[in-house]
């Protein structure tokens, strides 16, 4: 979102990520609307991918047992009502990147390969973060302290078919993206993707 952001306001933007990912297998990626208009500029090959267009935020109650819909919000006229940006410069995408050395002062990153960049502005996003922080407050004069998050997270696939056989196809066929459990930290998030092939579960506890 930085880079693309940056790069509508005429910044040359050049993202550096630590692995290729070649091998990563079942993460379902979402994106709204807009960044589908965003994608069809790219000329990426949407149907190639099996999309599923989520119209409905689906909001349950927290009683587990129950599993009534306490809010609903229809999200199928999003691109008309929100529109979308202009592009602006092309950025860059390189993988295989892993981060070592950063010198903020001096815009300067070195990397695991050897490779090295100097820039007006870095941002650290994702993974990179603890070690960007730790690495910006060696260089103050700080000692970070770090503890563990409150809540933890576990996400999981599952074919629709297993959901069918379970009687749970409301899950699979309502085009919705669920938060069910309230707003505690006991929730789980899904929604189906892969053309309803699958469904993808974030599940939230602490």
């Amino acid at each position: 979102s930085a880079a693309i952001a940056l790069r509508r306001q005429g910044h040359r933007v050049t993202v550096y990520e630590r692995y290729d990912f070649a091998n990563e297998v079942g993460a379902s990626l979402s994106a709204a609307s807009i960044g589908w208009e965003v994608l069809e500029q790219w000329k990426v090959d949407i149907p190639a991918v099996k999309p599923l267009v989520l119209q409905k935020l689906i909001v349950r109650l927290t009683e587990w047992e129950t599993g009534a819909v306490r809010g609903e919000y229809e999200l199928g006229d999003y691109k008309a009502r929100f529109g979308t940006g202009k592009m602006g410069l092309q950025r860059k995408i390189v993988v295989n990147h892993k981060v070592l050395e950063v010198n903020v002062e001096k815009g300067f990153v070195k990397f695991e390969n050897g490779n090295t960049a100097t820039v007006d502005l870095i941002v650290a996003a994702d993974g990179i973060c603890i070690f960007f922080l730790i690495i910006v407050a060696q260089n103050l004069g700080i000692t970070p302290s770090v503890e563990s998050s409150t809540s933890c997270c576990h996400r999981g696939i599952s074919q629709s078919s297993k959901l069918h056989e379970l009687g749970l196809s409301e899950f699979v066929l309502n085009n919705g993206i669920e938060f069910c459990g309230g707003f505690g930290i006991n929730k789980i998030v899904m929604s189906a993707c892969h053309s309803g092939e699958n469904i993808s579960c974030y599940c939230f506890f602490p």
